[in-house]
C-alpha cells in the first residue's frame, strides 16, 4: 500500500459497524424450525417466476456479463497500460454507472422493468460500437480520440450492465414472498450471478477463437431477448 493512501481496513470496519447496528424487525414465529424444499424454492411457484428465473434472467445476465468481461482484455490487446485500464474501468466508468443505477429505479417505475432492461441493452450496444475504433482497424484512431472512444465504450457497457441489474433486482424483489423475502431474493439473484459468470466465460472463449467483434455480436442479443 502506497504511503499516504487510506487504509482499506478502516472502510471495511466502518461498513461492518453499520451492519452491526442494524436491528431486524420482529418476525412472526415459524410453525416449524425445519427448512423445507418449499422454503428454499417455493418462489419458483409464483406466477411467471419459472420463466423469469430459468429463461429471462440467464439470458440477460449471460449477455450483459459477457460484454463487460470483454472490456479489459480488449483494452489490453489494444495496447493500453494497466494503469490507464484500471483508472478508466474502476474510477471513470463508475461515475456514469452510479448515475445509471439511480436512474434505473426511476425508469422502472415510469416505463416498466422490461423497457428499462431493453434500454440497458441498447446502452451496452452503443458501448460495444464505441470500441470499434479502439480495437479494430476499420476506423483507426489514436491519442486523445482513442482515449475518448475507450472511455465512452467502457462507460456505456458498464452503465447498461448496471441498468439491467437494477431491473433484475426490481423483479426479484417483486417476486419474493413476504414470509421468506431474503431467501427468495438470494435464490433469484444467485441465478443471475451464475448466468453472468457463464456469460463471461462464453464471451472470452468466443473472443479467443475468433475476435472481440464476433464475441460481442454473439452475446449481445441475449439480454435483448431476455428483457422482452
Amino acid at each position: 500500500m502506497a504511503r499516504g493512501s487510506p487504509d482499506p481496513r478502516i472502510l471495511h470496519r466502518a461498513a461492518l459497524a453499520t451492519v452491526a447496528r442494524y436491528v431486524e424487525p420482529p418476525r412472526a414465529p415459524r410453525s416449524s424450525s425445519r427448512i423445507t424444499f418449499k422454503d428454499m424454492f417455493g418462489v419458483l411457484s409464483q406466477p411467471g417466476a419459472r420463466t423469469w428465473a430459468l429463461v429471462a434472467v440467464p439470458l440477460i445476465a449471460l449477455g450483459s456479463g459477457a460484454l463487460w468481461s470483454l472490456v479489459t482484455p480488449a483494452l489490453v490487446d489494444a495496447g493500453w497500460s494497466l494503469t490507464r485500464i484500471g483508472v478508466v474501468t474502476s474510477v471513470v466508468a463508475s461515475v456514469p454507472a452510479l448515475a445509471a443505477a439511480l436512474a434505473g429505479g426511476g425508469m422502472c417505475r415510469r416505463w416498466g422493468r422490461a423497457t428499462t432492461m431493453l434500454l440497458g441493452a441498447g446502452i451496452q450496444l452503443i458501448g460495444g460500437l464505441s470500441f470499434i475504433p479502439v480495437i479494430t482497424t476499420l476506423w483507426p484512431v489514436s491519442g486523445g480520440l482513442e482515449l475518448a472512444f475507450g472511455v465512452l465504450g467502457t462507460s456505456c457497457v458498464l452503465a447498461g450492465y448496471t441498468i439491467m441489474n437494477t431491473g433484475i433486482y426490481a423483479v426479484n424483489l417483486g417476486l419474493a414472498r413476504t414470509e421468506n423475502p431474503g431467501g427468495d431474493f438470494t435464490l433469484l439473484t444467485s441465478i443471475s450471478m451464475l448466468g453472468g459468470t457463464v456469460g463471461a466465460w462464453a464471451g472470452l472463449t468466443i473472443a479467443a477463437y475468433s475476435n472481440y467483434g464476433v464475441a460481442s455480436r454473439s452475446v449481445w442479443p441475449a439480454p435483448a431477448w431476455g428483457s422482452r
